[in-house]
């Protein structure tokens, strides 16, 4: 064992009542660490607080005191850029103006790239100077760009870090100098980078490693800006291959905090890192969270389609009441598997039955009547849609028009039969009268034909007039003949 002198010794005191005076003058509740329940091969974390979160279900699968208050430092700057992308309308060739105070606020030894007052910077730039280099000067100069001051900035982060559910956070400046009134959590920050990852701009620049800044006017030279994460620098000895990127953050104060996202096939986690003793510590107790996380990882069966049960009112409203026309079941198609930390049970995972009470008619089957949706802590993993089992009972207004309808058309049809039997009877009458007219004109055709031909033929037989000798004719001539 080493043996410590006395100067040491003292310097640590020193060091241990400097510590514990902060902490006494400021508003964050000091709180005992608290772990959670540890599972096996669990690992141990150096840093005052931890979180590890899978990224799609919000799943926290590994925790230290992470609802006690802690200072961000740089990991702030997350919320920052999440802000600028949602209000940049994609337009990110704006130029962004450094003010005076933008510049000079920025406190002596904080993270900067040398900008100058009236100098200017693209939106892109400014992002990638803000999470690249850290730079507190651009984190001014886009609050005011957003927000026109700091101060008003810095309430929008408020009010967005609550609907994010990060309700245990308060900033009072973009960029995490100290203040006693800027502070987080580990839960916290792990919802925030949960929304920031869901940009693909974000992800874009917490994974770029290094980028040269252009000239600008008033500075002609280029500036070379790298990602101060080790963790995405491959070579380093804190590489590690799944890291998409994050953010790193330093304060006297704050210690050492490390905000990070890795992806790994399927698997998406976040690990937030507060008030480490060194970078490296972060950087190991971060690997070892990933490694403990991604192994945690199962296929989990959330639904059985098989066994759902519901049911749906059928109802019709009149005039004056609403009439009950029955139940009808519905049913899921789909069963739901999915890849889930194996430390979230079934019962953690709540259903929303998103489906009318009652319906009223006509209801068809198969149709679509409603949504199953399944949540864990107010997030959405996964839904399935639900049918219809039967066609509806039909209405009693449908039934009376339906009656009316068959009524009318009973009546008609027997007036519809009664004028295809006239129009029968007709026809043939008209067919037959045409026919007899047709016959007789033709018997009587023969019958001249036949007369015709019976008197020809008794001519041909009978001697003429002048030649018969009993024609009186005939005997005029022979007596004039005789004389």
């Amino acid at each position: 064992m080493l043996k410590k002198s006395p100067s040491a010794l003292l310097g640590l005191f020193l060091s241990f009542c400097l510590t514990f005076s902060v902490f006494a003058n400021s508003n964050i509740p000091e709180n005992p660490p608290t772990e959670s329940p540890s599972n096996g091969s669990a690992p141990a974390v150096s840093a005052s607080a931890a979180v590890l979160m899978d990224a799609k279900s919000g799943v926290i699968i590994y925790s230290k005191d992470m609802d006690t208050n802690y200072y961000p430092a740089s990991i702030t700057k997350i919320l920052t850029a999440l802000l600028a992308i949602e209000k940049s309308n994609n337009n990110y060739d704006q130029r962004v103006n450094f003010s005076y105070n933008a510049v000079h606020s920025v406190p002596y030894g904080d993270s900067h790239i040398a900008m100058k007052a009236d100098e200017s910077l693209s939106l892109e730039e400014c992002l990638i100077g803000l999470m690249l280099a850290s730079a507190n000067e651009v984190a001014n100069a886009l609050g005011e760009h957003f927000a026109e001051t700091t101060d008003a900035f810095a309430e929008i982060m408020n009010e967005r870090a609550v609907e994010l559910g990060a309700v245990n956070t308060h900033f009072v400046n973009p960029h995490g100098s100290h203040d006693e009134n800027h502070y987080t959590t580990a839960l916290d920050m792990a919802y925030i980078m949960k929304e920031a990852v869901t940009q693909p701009k974000f992800i874009e620049l917490i994974s770029t490693k290094s980028y040269k800044l252009p000239p600008t006017e008033k500075q002609p030279q280029e500036r070379a800006l790298n990602n101060s994460n080790r963790m995405i620098q491959s070579g380093h000895d804190h590489y590690y291959e799944y890291v998409i990127g994050g953010k790193t953050g330093f304060t006297d104060q704050a210690g050492n905090t490390l905000v990070t996202y890795a992806k790994k096939d399927n698997m998406e986690l976040i690990a937030v890192i507060l008030n480490n003793v060194s970078s490296v510590a972060s950087y190991t107790d971060t690997r070892a969270l990933f490694e403990y996380g991604f192994n945690m990882f199962g296929d989990m069966k959330i639904f059985t389609a098989e066994g759902f049960s519901e049911k749906i009112n059928i109802v019709e409203s009149t005039d004056d009441k609403i009439l009950d026309l029955g139940l009808i079941d519905v049913y899921a198609k789909d069963d739901i598997t999915m890849y889930l930390p194996s430390n979230l049970s079934a019962s953690d995972i709540k259903r929303e039955l998103d489906m009318p009470y009652q319906m009223e008619p006509p209801v068809l089957k198969d149709q679509k009547v409603g949504t199953l949706k399944f949540t864990y802590m107010e997030n959405e993993l996964a839904s399935v849609d639900l049918f219809a089992s039967t066609d509806s009972p039909i209405s009693v207004a449908a039934a009376a028009e339906t009656a009316e309808s068959l009524t009318l058309k009973a009546s008609d049809d027997g007036l519809n039969i009664f004028i295809k039997i006239a129009l029968t009877i007709f026809t043939l009458l008209f067919a037959t009268t045409i026919i007899y007219i047709i016959t007789e004109r033709r018997r009587r055709k023969r019958k001249r034909e036949h007369a015709k031909a019976r008197r020809e033929k008794l001519s041909q037989r009978r001697p003429s007039k002048e030649t018969n000798p009993n024609h009186y004719k005939y005997k005029r001539n022979n007596i004039h003949r005789h004389l």
